[in-house]
């Protein structure tokens, strides 16, 4: 499959599906999580065909750059009408899953059997739901 037929395939799987990733060694994954924040996100607003086209060709050039041991690929999502891009790392324990999120600042870890986002709840989450703090205003 050529760049531009990739392209447009991770376009409409992310729009009809939500979201794609596209792992490194171009295996498919039918279990196991999903972790982002390996590096900076990016987004663009969801009808932008174009910007889609140029975030994902800047991410594909950051997944081929690294040459790490981890399973990685690009990720996308889309929330808010946008789409985000990260690269993400595939892990097969949860609880790594979760250890990750925590340390990189992730809100959420991807269960892939399941097919749902897993949002974690930080010791200071808990501390400001107790005490009826909303960071979210």
């Amino acid at each position: 499959m050529n760049k531009h037929e990739l392209t447009r395939l991770a376009y409409g799987s992310t729009l009809m599906d939500g979201g794609y990733t596209l792992w490194k060694d171009e295996k498919t994954r039918l279990k196991g999580y999903v972790v982002g924040g390996v590096c900076t996100e990016a987004d663009c607003i969801t009808v932008a065909t174009t910007r889609f086209a140029e975030l994902f060709d800047i991410y594909l050039h950051k997944l081929n750059v690294r040459n790490e041991y981890r399973t990685l690929g690009i990720g996308t999502w889309v929330e808010f009408e946008r789409v985000f891009f990260d690269i993400v790392q595939h892990v097969d324990n949860e609880q790594d899953a979760i250890d990750m999120c925590i340390e990189r600042g992730e809100k959420a870890y991807f269960d892939i059997l399941a097919q749902k986002s897993i949002y974690i709840t930080t010791e200071d989450d808990a501390v400001d739901m107790l005490y009826g703090v909303d960071n979210n205003q």
